[in-house]
């Protein structure tokens, strides 16, 4: 019997709910930033630290050349473990589940119906930092995914991959950061991916952050706000079910984001952010199950709107 991306989910679900009870154990916490600028609740003696993301987005419907018009919603929820090993070594744990709701409104060139509607990627992604001194400090990491249309087989579903680099405090104003990740891709050959990251604080309420394929342009505004000038590329790629236009095959999705994010953090513990902005580029592709190209094509560019949260246990 083949094993479904329901079958998956409810199996992660149980496997995120056998952690959350480390949450619990919080006791005589104290803030302290994490690399990213925000703020993680630390645990005096255990040093865990505990995120939930949650986050939710919409682009309006574009046009694809030779194709329908589509749009897309997005709800995403991820859980980030990080602890402290000892003074020199810290662990992360990130668990990452998204659904991608696609409405196609026409059809494909040389395809019988609309590839997918619904989509379920989940990630799993370990990794490992190591400081050598109070300027150098190098990371290892893994990363095991599931991303299929709902219905897919998840054995026909996986990639898997990992990453390497290191980190260069320069001083306390600027960090850069440099590595790759490699990838497997379903019915394609491994990706590459630099991995190039800056954090360059340019005074006391602007700063520079570029983290992998994103990046922000940051000022403070006041305790409570801060806005954001964001860029970011992203590649989502999905496993199709056996019953579709394209049997087992591929969908591919690639888009180029420009936006605005309006952030409120009203404490140390929590934080919202408002976004809207333009896909500038997309990039659609359907695969056939053995790697053949059954259509490619870009979509014209679309406004979106997408809100987060970020919890911090």
């Amino acid at each position: 019997m083949a094993i479904t991306f329901g079958r998956l989910r409810t199996w992660l679900g149980l496997g995120v709910l056998a952690l959350t009870p480390l949450a619990t154990a919080q006791e005589d916490n104290q803030t302290a930033p994490d690399d990213d600028g925000g703020l993680n609740l630390v645990h005096e003696e255990a040093a865990w630290s505990i995120h939930l993301d949650l986050a939710a987005s919409h682009a309006f419907d574009s046009e694809i050349d030779d194709g329908p018009d589509v749009s897309v919603t997005r709800a995403s929820a991820n859980l980030t473990f990080n602890t402290a090993i000892n003074d020199d070594v810290d662990f992360t744990l990130g668990i990452r589940e998204e659904f991608s709701f696609y409405d196609f409104d026409g059809n494909f060139t040389g395809l019988a119906s609309e590839p997918l509607d619904t989509a379920l990627a989940v990630t799993v992604s370990p990794r490992a930092t190591f400081r050598v001194d109070e300027t150098w400090s190098w990371f290892v990491g893994g990363q095991l995914s599931f991303s299929g249309e709902t219905g897919a087989d998840v054995d026909k579903s996986f990639t898997g991959g990992g990453m390497a680099g290191a980190t260069y405090r320069v001083n306390d104003n600027l960090t850069w950061t440099f590595g790759a990740l490699v990838v497997s891709r379903l019915e394609d050959d491994p990706l590459v991916i630099p991995l190039l990251g800056v954090i360059w604080r340019l005074d006391d309420d602007v700063r520079l952050q570029v983290v992998g394929p994103e990046a922000s342009l940051i000022a403070q505004i006041n305790d409570a706000w801060s806005v954001a000038l964001k860029g970011s590329w992203s590649r989502r790629e999905f496993r199709l079910d056996d019953d579709g236009s394209a049997p087992d095959g591929v969908f591919i999705d690639q888009r180029v984001r420009i936006g605005v994010e309006a952030v409120w953090q009203p404490n140390s513990a929590i934080d919202f952010g408002f976004e809207i902005g333009a896909i500038a580029y997309s990039e659609y592709e359907v695969l056939s199950d053995g790697g053949g190209s059954l259509f490619e094509e870009n979509g014209d560019p679309a406004v979106y709107a997408a809100v987060r949260a970020r919890i911090s246990f």
